[in-house]
C-alpha cells in the first residue's frame, strides 16, 4: 500500500504551504469574453427574408454598420480617453439611430450597441467609465448644434 493514496487510489497530498493558486490573467478573461461572444445569438447580415420598406433596409445598414464597428472596435487597444470617447459616440448613435427604425427593432440595436461597448471595454487598458450624466450632456449638446 502506498501511504499517499486512499481508497479510490487519489493522492492525499495537499498543496504545499505558499503555493500559488491560479489566477486568470486579464487575456484569459478577454479571451473567454470573445469566445462567449461567439455564441450570443447570431444576427445575419446577409441574406435571409428583406421586406423592400425603408424600414427593413435602414436596419440592414444599421446592421452591416455596427458589426463593422464592433469588429473594428475587436481589432483595436483603447486607453481611458478611447474607451471614454466610443462611450459618448455609441450613446450619440443610441439617440440617432432610433429615430429611424420602429420601436420593435430597437432592442436589435441597442444590444448591438452594448456589443460595441463591451467590446472597447474589454480592450481597454484603463476601462474608466463617463459619468452618464456627461455623456447626456455631450450629445445633448451636439444635437442641439445639429438641429439649428
Amino acid at each position: 500500500n502506498n501511504n499517499n493514496n486512499n481508497r479510490t487510489g487519489r493522492s492525499n497530498t495537499r498543496a504545499r504551504p505558499g503555493a500559488r493558486k491560479h489566477k486568470r490573467t486579464l487575456s484569459q478573461v478577454r479571451n473567454d469574453r470573445e469566445f462567449s461572444s461567439l455564441f450570443q445569438n447570431k444576427i445575419q447580415l446577409f441574406g435571409g427574408k428583406i421586406d423592400f420598406t425603408t424600414n427593413s433596409i435602414l436596419i440592414k445598414i444599421f446592421i452591416i454598420f455596427l458589426k463593422s464597428f464592433s469588429e473594428f472596435i475587436r481589432l483595436k487597444s483603447f486607453g481611458k480617453y478611447g474607451f471614454q470617447q466610443v462611450q459618448v459616440d455609441v450613446y450619440y448613435l443610441s439617440l440617432t439611430l432610433i429615430n429611424f427604425i420602429e420601436s420593435k427593432q430597437e432592442k436589435l440595436l441597442l444590444n448591438l450597441l452594448n456589443v460595441i461597448i463591451d467590446s472597447t471595454e474589454a480592450r481597454c487598458t484603463d476601462p474608466i467609465k463617463m459619468d452618464s450624466n456627461i455623456v447626456k450632456i455631450i450629445c445633448d449638446k451636439a444635437l442641439s448644434e445639429y438641429s439649428k
